[in-house]
């Protein structure tokens, strides 16, 4: 038995990525993320050089630790061979007792919620990274209302980040969780970011 099938056949699914099938599992405390296999050359290039997605979120949660912001704790990453449908796993500590940020403004103290969501997207862009799929689904709450950032993807290039910065903040608003926050909750963060992101980002 591979790994691939032995983690699969273990864990308990808890999620199913709505774009291509993926699954999240849990297995002791741990959530044990799959990443489809591309092309046997693609997934040769990518294992060689630790490229694979799962590496990526490696890198990404590393780097959101190292400025002392709050993302699930990495434990290990696992590369497949040829024969499954994966290519590799990201396995992390899974968070309990957190919910969704739009699910945590339902009861919570939105503006309070809003200003640390601005504080530490400021803090990452002045640190010298994006959080490319950012929408309030990838933030959880916890009981202390602490924020913690999931299936983190990055860009660390300084032209994408002033390049997609306002559209992933416009993606986010308009796509992905439209009518969560009113108008003036809207002006109210964009105010938040601009006061604290650096001269090159801030919107005019």
């Amino acid at each position: 038995m591979t790994d691939e099938q032995e983690l699969l056949g273990k864990g308990k699914l808890i999620h199913t990525n709505e774009r291509n099938g993926a699954p999240l599992l849990l297995l002791d405390g741990v959530a044990v993320k799959f990443f489809p296999r591309r092309s046997p050359l693609v997934h040769l290039m990518r294992v060689a050089c630790k490229g694979t997605k799962a590496h990526k979120q490696w890198n990404a949660a590393s780097a959101l630790r190292k400025i002392g912001l709050q993302t699930p704790e990495p434990v290990e990453v696992k590369v497949f061979g040829f024969q499954g449908d994966y290519e590799a796993a990201y396995l992390y500590r899974f968070l309990e007792n957190a919910k969704p940020l739009h699910q945590a403004l339902l009861d919570g103290d939105r503006p309070l919620l809003l200003s640390t969501l601005a504080e530490e997207l400021a803090l990452m862009a002045q640190s010298g990274f994006l959080f490319v799929d950012f929408h309030l689904g990838n933030v959880l709450v916890d009981e202390l209302g602490k924020l913690w950032w999931i299936d983190p993807e990055m860009t660390f290039s300084a032209a994408e980040i002033r390049k997609k910065f306002w559209s992933r903040m416009e993606r986010m608003h308009h796509k992905c969780d439209p009518g969560v926050l009113s108008d003036d909750e809207w002006s109210f963060f964009v105010r938040m970011l601009n006061e604290k992101l650096p001269e090159d980002l801030k919107r005019i």
